[in-house]
């Protein structure tokens, strides 16, 4: 998953890297077509961007080397942003993706909210900004989401060091498992490769991922590494580390087609895990 995707040598170097299938969106100029929060009350800073028109699309890929079987993109629709992110049309990118003899298929959302100081505006501006869009995306995975299939959620958050944003977002943290809660309290089954400090270690980032099983099935982060961090061998490419994690996908070989497992990830224990087929 790629966001801020906007420059054509961006776009050349994403692309010819190659990954069977690319799916990218919302366009420059796409419209909303699912029902909208409300927008951002005026009145609208013009000499920060609030303009009513985007000069650059959403920014958003998924790359993948298995077949996407299902793929589609929302915008977050004119007016739901705040200062300079509201020149490009972000939004959330869906792509259904279809393992070889896996029996779950994996949904991908990527995203991308309106960021804090960047976008230079007031802070009670672009926090309810970030609620607009957050509001926007539960109700963006509650309309595709399905429980037959697993869903991975990630991208730039725009939440770092801000309690108030995190608040915001448990309406959609609520639905799925944060991967760097979930490795910090699982150290003994997830590998941490990168550096962490504190309590709180998703409060020090912009980038994250969520993730949710689907029927009879458990999907865990294994392991966790930075990415293009400039170290020996991998070249800085962003003001961002990339975020690279490493799932487990298992399941019942003798479940039920139709059962829902009552038991969320966080809680499952190895004895559970040992009685399930896995699949690297």
């Amino acid at each position: 998953m790629v966001q801020e995707m906007f420059s054509r040598t961006a776009v050349r170097s994403m692309t010819n890297i190659g990954y069977a299938n690319v799916v990218t969106g919302p366009t420059r100029t796409q419209s909303k077509r699912l029902p909208a929060a409300q927008p951002m009350p005026g009145p609208y800073n013009r000499r920060r961007g609030e303009v009513g028109f985007h000069a650059v699309n959403a920014g958003l890929a998924i790359f993948s080397r298995f077949p996407i079987s299902y793929t589609l993109s929302e915008p977050y629709g004119v007016h739901r942003c705040a200062g300079f992110d509201c020149l490009s049309n972000k939004g959330m990118l869906f792509a259904r993706m279809a393992i070889p003899n896996v029996p779950v298929a994996i949904d991908l959302v990527n995203t991308h909210l309106n960021s804090q100081g960047a976008s230079r505006v007031a802070p009670v501006r672009h926090l309810q900004a970030h609620g607009v869009q957050t509001s926007e995306l539960e109700a963006f995975l509650v309309r595709n989401g399905n429980a037959n299939a697993a869903m991975i959620l990630g991208g730039d958050f725009n939440m770092k060091d801000s309690p108030e944003r995190f608040r915001q977002f448990q309406s959609v943290s609520n639905r799925m498992t944060l991967v760097h809660e979930w490795c910090s309290r699982q150290r003994l089954f997830c590998d941490v490769q990168m550096s962490w400090d504190g309590d709180a270690p998703w409060m020090d980032t912009q980038d994250l991922q969520l993730f949710r099983a689907a029927r009879d099935t458990i999907l865990v982060p294994v392991r966790v590494q930075a990415m293009f961090d400039g170290s020996e061998g991998d070249p800085r490419l962003s003001d961002h580390d990339g975020f690279l994690v490493t799932y487990r996908l298992t399941w019942n070989v003798n479940g039920s087609k139709s059962g829902i497992s009552e038991t969320p990830p966080a809680r499952l224990c190895p004895s559970a895990d040992a009685a399930l087929r896995e699949k690297p």
